[in-house]
């Protein structure tokens, strides 16, 4: 009897093991599994028609989620980029607005902002990428290497929010336009921590923070934010702020959105700024705000 219990074991093992190696060796195409669209281990290094060809940032494979955040297939970068080229013809895009994300969050922050543009005849791409995990030099060349991969795309604007304002001054104020095969748009920054903050200035030393937080919180302080490079195109900055001077935050000097001081938002030689009622997350759920980034996006002034 225990023989034969033994023998169904092994037998249903076998059988398992016969079918994991068949996803392995040759369906993996043909699985379209859904997944969370890639939170804080996941970088997009491509994208393509709503389609993002991704990197995870602890093992270095890559895989290929669609428009519905389901994954195609995965490997490689060579085995997805070739499912991608068979999937789709290359972008043919008049003016694409690539959305950038802050600390902790993911593509998802800017739906309403995205649904917004898009009703405006704007085409919208929000990427994610792993922003705890690396630093904001490292997700800036992630960001430029993401943009050497664009199809046919005319002009290029960025929207970011928080910290993506500073991955964003890094890549582009890194980059060498000159080269590009496409012109650089307007920039948009919502709610960016633009001379550091004075809570990651307080909270730089404490372990939870920098567990929470990773390496690329620890580069939101004053002493480092600062340094990031300026910008030459067109940038028009968001801020929040509160009815009241005191702001939000009682731990934060001036008036703030709850996370940055309006003074922390501020950047030199910018073309427009902008103060909004909100708080650093709700910003970006406002028509106020989605209708002064069409504006700026159209005008280059709110």
């Amino acid at each position: 009897m225990r023989l034969n219990k033994q023998r169904r074991f092994l037998g249903g093992l076998a059988v398992i093991i016969i079918c994991m190696t068949s996803v392995i060796a040759g369906a993996k195409e043909s699985l379209f599994v859904p997944t969370l669209g890639g939170k804080q281990i996941w970088s997009d290094v491509q994208i393509q028609n709503d389609w993002r060809l991704q990197e995870n940032v602890l093992t270095g494979h890559h895989r290929l989620l669609d428009e519905n955040d389901r994954r195609v297939t995965w490997g490689s970068l060579q085995e997805c980029q070739q499912v991608l080229a068979k999937s789709f013809d290359k972008d043919e895009v008049s003016h694409l607005v690539i959305f950038v994300h802050g600390i902790l969050r993911s593509a998802g922050s800017f739906a309403f902002l995205e649904k917004q543009l898009r009703q405006a005849g704007y085409k919208t791409t929000a990427i994610s990428y792993a922003s705890t995990r690396l630093t904001i030099e490292e997700h800036a060349e992630n960001l430029n290497i993401l943009l050497d991969q664009l199809g046919n795309v005319e002009k290029v604007s960025f929207v970011s929010h928080s910290m993506g304002g500073l991955v964003l001054r890094q890549a582009l104020g890194t980059r060498d336009l000159d080269e590009d095969v496409f012109e650089i748009g307007n920039v948009v920054m919502i709610a960016p921590p633009n001379q550091g903050s004075q809570i990651a200035d307080e909270l730089k030393g404490n372990l939870f923070y920098q567990l929470v937080y990773g390496v690329s919180g620890q580069q939101l302080t004053s002493d480092t934010a600062s340094n990031f490079p300026l910008l030459t195109m067109p940038v028009g900055i968001i801020a929040g702020v509160s009815s009241s001077d005191e702001g939000y935050n009682l731990f934060v000097k001036g008036n703030d959105d709850m996370v940055v001081s309006l003074e922390e938002a501020h950047l030199e030689g910018v073309d427009d700024f902008l103060l909004i009622n909100g708080l650093h997350s709700t910003l970006l759920y406002q028509e106020a705000t989605a209708s002064a980034v069409k504006q700026f996006l159209k005008n280059t002034k709110f």
